[in-house]
C-alpha cells in the first residue's frame, strides 16, 4: 500500500501530460491512494475573484472567502482534473476529499489561519473498502472541522502534507511518498542525498542543512515512521514531468527515509 502526496508542481505537470499517469498504471501493481493539494491553483483562482493570498508559516490564512475558493480550487477542479486523467490512464480513480464521510475531522490549528485544521482523526472506512475494491482513492487536502465537544462545524482547509501524512499513517501505509521541487533531500554541496535515516535527518535539520518548506515534509515524514518503523518514506522531486514520472517508475529515486 502506498500513499502518495502530489504537490502544486507535480499536479501541474501530471495533468499537462499525456505520459506522467501512464507511468504511474504502468509500475504500480499494489494499492494506492493519492492526496494532493494545489496552491498555485487555489491563488490564481482567488486573484481572479480579487481576493489577495497571504502565509502563516508556510500556511495559507483561510478566511471564509478563501475557504470557498480553497474548495472550488481543490474539489471541484483539480481532483476532477485528476481523476479524468488517472481513469484515462486506465486507473480507476474515485476522487473525495476530507470532508466526505468525515474522513479527515479537524480542530483549529491557529487561529490566525482562520478555517485552517489540524487533523485529530481519520475515519478512513472509505478509502480502505475502495481500495479493497480496486480503487485508487484521489483526496482533496480539505476536512471537517469540529468543536472541542465534537460538533460539527464545517469544511476547513488543510495543510496537505499533514493530510496525506494523517492518511498513510490511519492506513499503515508501506510506503510514503512526497512530491516536491527538489530532487529530494539535498546536502551542503546541493546533491541529492540517496538515503537517510531518521537520526540523520534531524542532524541535517539542526545544522541548518534542511530548511525552508520541506522541514514540514521531514517533520511529517518522522511523524509517519514513528507509527510505522518497518515503511520507508521518500521525498522525491516532481520539478518537470520527466521526474514526476520517475516518482512512478523509479523506486530509487529521491531520498528514501527509514528509521534505520
Amino acid at each position: 500500500m502506498i500513499v502518495y502526496k502530489l504537490g502544486g508542481a507535480a499536479l501541474q505537470h501530471g495533468l499537462s501530460s499525456s505520459t506522467v499517469f501512464a507511468e504511474l498504471a504502468r509500475n504500480t501493481s499494489g494499492p494506492f491512494a493519492i492526496v494532493h493539494g494545489g496552491g498555485p491553483e487555489i491563488t490564481a483562482t482567488a486573484a481572479k475573484f480579487g481576493i489577495e493570498s497571504t502565509f502563516i508559516d508556510g500556511q495559507r490564512v483561510t478566511d471564509a472567502a478563501m475557504l470557498n475558493v480553497v474548495l472550488m480550487a481543490l474539489r471541484g477542479k483539480t481532483n476532477s482534473e485528476l481523476v479524468l486523467r488517472l481513469n484515462h490512464a486506465g486507473l480507476r480513480a474515485l476522487g473525495g476529499s476530507g470532508f466526505d464521510a468525515n474522513l479527515f475531522e479537524c480542530r483549529e490549528e491557529n487561529p490566525a489561519l482562520g478555517l485552517v485544521g489540524k487533523v485529530t482523526r481519520v475515519n478512513s472506512g472509505w478509502v480502505q473498502l475502495a481500495l479493497e475494491h480496486g480503487y485508487c482513492p484521489v483526496i482533496a487536502s480539505v476536512g471537517l472541522l469540529t468543536s472541542a465537544s465534537g460538533l460539527a462545524l464545517g469544511p476547513c482547509n488543510i495543510n496537505a502534507d499533514l493530510a496525506a501524512t494523517a492518511l498513510a499513517q490511519s492506513l499503515a501505509a508501506k510506503e510514503f511518498v512526497f512530491t516536491t521541487d527538489a530532487e529530494g533531500v539535498l546536502d551542503e554541496k546541493g546533491n541529492c542525498i540517496p538515503h537517510l535515516t531518521v537520526a540523520q535527518t534531524s542532524e541535517l535539520i539542526q545544522r541548518g542543512v534542511i530548511q525552508g518548506g520541506m522541514i514540514v515534509k521531514i517533520r511529517a515524514a518522522l511523524e509517519f515512521l514513528a507509527s510505522a518503523p518497518a515503511s520507508t518514506l521518500r521525498i522525491a522531486g516532481g520539478k518537470t514531468p520527466e521526474q514526476i514520472a520517475r516518482v512512478f517508475a523509479d523506486p530509487n529515486f529521491g531520498t528514501r527515509i527509514t528509521v534505520r
